[in-house]
């Protein structure tokens, strides 16, 4: 039946996969063009949307978001499923690393296809004589200005979660984008270290016995790496690590010394947790 349980469960985890991959980045890039359609509809006059630049500068936050939320959901799947870790992890490596490089192709073929101009239609009008707020300072309009006048008043209020989350995901993306640019191989090498240490977080994202809340402290887990990589790939923090790295790894690994502490991490959670599924394991053998 254990058997049954994980034939039935691995087709499904590689759906999850597939479905929640392209699901998060249609909603992440569609979510963008929203809030830059209603950023430049607060415009008056009301500005164009370049769809090319939207997307070159998204594109690399949301690969970042995508690729943390699919590991956290497939994870989560993976373990409440009881999917053994040496068939979950390499399904999850292979598809969201595959994904990963096949969205990147056809952002590189696409972007140049991609320069259309969106025109935005708004009712806003300001007269002479309105009052503008910026910050604390306020200024009179006595003539209609040639450029555009952002009615800040009008926008949404920010969420500071959500702006540290954009923040930290922008940051990140920017180093992937240059392991892209380093070649595919940097590339996959990249994505595969950030995998290998969310995938250890497992047994940590499924302490509860609520699916709901377990998918909650995955999130702020997600949260957490985010910060932490971050923190890593900080100058002073890299040249910490560098010095007590370089002389012990080889020179082709160097690239990458900011994601080597969380490897070191990732193998101990995975160890502990390779190490408590032996325990159970005998303890279910000896009828305890």
């Amino acid at each position: 039946m254990v058997g049954y349980g994980i034939v039935k469960s691995t087709p499904r985890l590689i759906i999850l996969i597939f479905a929640f991959f392209i699901g998060i980045f249609a909603v992440c890039l569609g979510l963008s063009f929203l809030f830059d359609y209603i950023f430049n509809a607060c415009n008056v006059p009301p500005s164009t949307i370049n769809v090319g630049q939207l997307i070159k500068n998204v594109f690399w936050m949301i690969q970042i978001i995508t690729l943390y939320s699919t590991a956290i959901v497939g994870v989560n799947y993976a373990y409440r499923r009881k999917i053994p870790v040496f068939i979950s992890i390499p399904l999850l490596f292979i598809i969201i690393t595959g994904f990963s490089i096949a969205v990147t192709f056809l952002y590189e073929r696409s972007l140049p296809l991609l320069g259309t101009h969106v025109p935005i239609t708004s009712n806003l009008a300001i007269q002479p004589g309105t009052i503008l707020f910026e910050g604390n300072t306020k200024q009179v309009l006595i003539q209609n200005k040639g450029s555009s006048v952002r009615l800040t008043s009008l926008l949404p209020q920010q969420n500071s979660l959500i702006n540290d989350l954009i923040q930290d995901s922008t940051d990140l993306g920017k180093h992937l984008a240059q392991f892209w640019e380093a070649g595919l191989l940097s590339f996959t090498v990249a994505v595969a270290l950030l995998l290998y240490f969310l995938t250890s977080l497992g047994p940590l994202i499924n302490l509860s016995e609520w699916p709901l809340a377990n998918l909650l402290f995955g999130l702020l887990l997600l949260r957490f790496s985010l910060w932490i990589q971050n923190f890593l790939f900080s100058e002073p923090v890299m040249n910490i690590i560098g010095a007590f790295i370089t002389p012990v790894v080889p020179s082709i690994m160097l690239p990458f010394i900011a994601l080597l502490p969380l490897f070191i991490v990732g193998t101990f959670i995975h160890l502990f947790a390779f190490l408590l599924y032996l325990s159970k394991d005998r303890k279910k053998s000896n009828g305890s």
